[in-house]
C-alpha cells in the first residue's frame, strides 16, 4: 500500500493554493519517486501562480527545484538507487508535495547534509550555465579550484540575488574576472563570492552606468534582474563599448527601453536550452559539478531562509517572493506540518 501523499495544489490559473490529499505518484519510465524533504522557491513559481501566463495543466503542483530521498527507481536507471539523497530541477515541477516523480536525467546524488544546498542552487546554476554554453564560454575544469585567469571580464548585474550570486561563482571558477552590483548592505556578501568589484546599484542610474563602464569593457554580460531599469543600465554600459555584444537576460524585453545597435538582448528558458543543446554538459552539471562543488563549498547559495509551516505555508512563501527578496533563498520542508504518525 502506498503512503499518503499531500500537496499544495493550484486548482486553476490565478487560483487559490489549497493543501489536500493527492494521488501517490506513478513511477515513470527512466524515472524515480522521491520523498521530498526540501523545496526551494524560484521566481517562476510565483509568476505562474499569480500570473497564470504559462501553458500548464491544471490542477497544478508547482515547485521546480527540490530534494529528498529516493523511494523507488525504474529498472533502467543506474544513476541513483533507493535510499539515496538527491536533488532535482524538475521541468514538470511537483515539488510542493510530500512524494513526487522525476526523470532521472534531471536528478543528482548528494550526501544528506548537502541536499538543502543542492536543491537551492540547481535551477539557477542551470540558468547561468545555459547562457554560458550558448555564449561558448569556458567551463570550470575542476569543481574545487578555479581555472587560471583567461584575461576576460564578465558583468553580472544583480549579484546579491540567488541567480546573480551563482552566476558570479560559476564564472569565477571558469576563469573570468567578474564585476557585479549590489546594495551597500550586501556588498560583503557579493565580494565573498569573489566578484572583483561590486558597484552600488542604489546610486542614481547615471552613477551606476559610469562606475560599470569604468570597470569594462566586458566580454560577457548577464542580467540576473532583467527589470526595465536594470535592462536600461546594462544597455547603456554595453552600448558604449566598441563591437557587438550579447546581453543574456531572464525576463521579457521591456517595451520602453531602447537597446543600442551593438547590443543583442537574448532571453530563453536557460535550463531547458541547456538540456536541449548539450545533454552531456547537463549530465555533468547533475552528476559532477553541483554535487562536488556544493560539498567542497566552492558553490554556495545566498543564505537559506526557511519558511515554517510545511505545505500550508507555500502561499505565504510565494507572496513573500513576489514582494521581492534579496540576499536570501526561500526554502520549505514539505513534511514540517505532517502528523507525527506519518513522519
Amino acid at each position: 500500500m502506498s503512503p499518503n501523499n499531500f500537496a499544495a495544489v493550484l486548482p486553476v490559473a490565478q487560483g487559490t493554493i489549497t493543501v489536500g490529499p493527492v494521488a501517490y505518484p506513478t513511477l515513470p519510465p527512466g524515472g524515480v519517486i522521491l520523498r521530498n524533504t526540501i523545496v526551494a522557491f524560484n521566481p517562476v513559481d510565483w509568476k505562474i501562480a499569480r500570473g497564470g501566463n504559462r501553458p500548464i495543466e491544471y490542477p497544478a503542483i508547482l515547485g521546480y527545484s527540490y530534494g529528498g530521498v529516493v523511494e523507488a527507481v525504474d529498472e533502467a536507471v543506474s544513476r541513483v538507487k533507493k535510499g539515496d539523497y538527491v536533488f532535482t530541477q524538475n521541468p514538470k515541477a511537483g515539488g510542493f508535495q510530500r512524494f513526487s516523480a522525476a526523470d532521472a536525467k534531471f536528478v543528482g546524488k548528494v550526501d544528506e547534509k548537502s541536499v538543502d544546498d543542492a536543491a537551492a542552487v540547481v535551477l539557477n546554476v542551470r540558468t547561468i550555465i545555459g547562457a554560458a554554453v550558448e555564449a561558448g564560454l569556458d567551463r570550470p575544469k575542476d569543481t574545487k579550484t578555479a581555472n587560471p585567469s583567461n584575461g576576460k571580464k564578465a558583468l553580472v548585474y544583480g549579484g546579491s540575488s540567488s541567480l546573480g550570486a551563482l552566476a558570479i561563482q560559476y564564472l569565477v571558477q571558469a576563469g573570468y574576472t567578474v564585476i557585479s552590483t549590489s546594495s551597500p548592505a550586501n556588498h560583503a556578501l557579493v565580494s565573498g563570492f569573489k566578484a572583483a568589484a561590486v558597484v552600488d546599484h542604489t546610486q542614481a542610474a547615471d552613477a551606476v552606468i559610469a562606475a560599470l563602464k569604468q570597470h569594462g569593457p566586458y566580454d560577457f554580460a548577464f542580467d540576473a534582474i532583467s527589470t526595465p531599469p536594470a535592462t536600461a543600465i546594462n544597455a547603456a554600459v554595453l552600448g558604449a563599448q566598441s563591437g557587438d555584444i550579447v546581453l543574456y537576460s531572464v525576463g521579457p524585453p521591456p517595451a520602453d527601453v531602447e537597446i543600442p545597435k551593438n547590443v543583442t538582448r537574448v532571453v530563453k528558458a536557460w535550463p531547458g536550452a541547456l538540456a536541449a543543446s548539450d545533454p552531456s554538459f547537463d549530465e555533468w552539471v547533475f552528476v559532477k559539478y553541483i554535487p562536488e562543488a556544493v560539498a567542497a563549498g566552492t558553490l554556495k547559495s545566498v543564505p537559506l531562509e526557511l519558511v515554517h509551516g510545511g505545505l500550508g505555508a507555500v502561499d505565504e512563501a510565494l507572496r513573500k517572493l513576489e514582494k521581492g527578496v534579496s540576499a536570501q533563498k526561500l526554502i520549505l520542508y514539505p513534511w514540517e506540518d505532517a502528523p507525527k504518525d506519518e513522519l
